[in-house]
C-alpha cells in the first residue's frame, strides 16, 4: 500500500487491516458451544463484534456457553467482544433503490 508517495511500513498496514476488521460485524451459520474456528479467525484479525441469530440458538446454556468462549478468544487477542442479538420476527426496515440505496 501507498501513502502520502511512500509505501506503507509492515507495522502501518497490519494496523490498517485491524482498524478495517473493527468494523466488521460478524455471524455464523448453526448453533455451537464454543467459538468456531470461523469465530475464532475473525476475532484474530481484529473483530470486535459478533451478532446471533435465530438459527445460532438452541437454549440459554448453549447461549452462555457460545459468548463466554468468544469473549474469552476476544481476551487472548487483547479485545473485549460486543455480542449483539437479532429479533426473529421483529418489523424489518429494508433501505431500497426508492430511497437512493442500492
Amino acid at each position: 500500500m501507498r501513502r502520502e508517495g511512500r509505501e506503507w511500513s509492515e507495522e502501518e498496514e497490519e494496523e490498517v487491516r485491524r482498524l478495517c476488521a473493527s468494523l466488521v460485524v460478524f455471524g455464523f451459520d448453526s448453533p455451537c458451544r464454543e467459538a468456531n474456528g470461523h469465530a475464532k479467525r475473525l476475532i484474530a484479525k481484529g473483530s470486535v463484534a459478533t451478532i446471533l441469530f435465530g438459527r445460532n440458538v438452541e437454549s440459554p446454556d448453549q447461549v452462555k456457553s457460545l459468548c463466554s468462549s468468544m469473549k474469552l478468544e476476544a481476551l487472548a487477542h487483547g479485545r473485549k467482544l460486543l455480542v449483539m442479538t437479532d429479533q426473529e420476527g421483529g418489523k424489518v426496515a429494508r433501505l431500497t433503490s426508492q430511497e437512493s440505496f442500492t
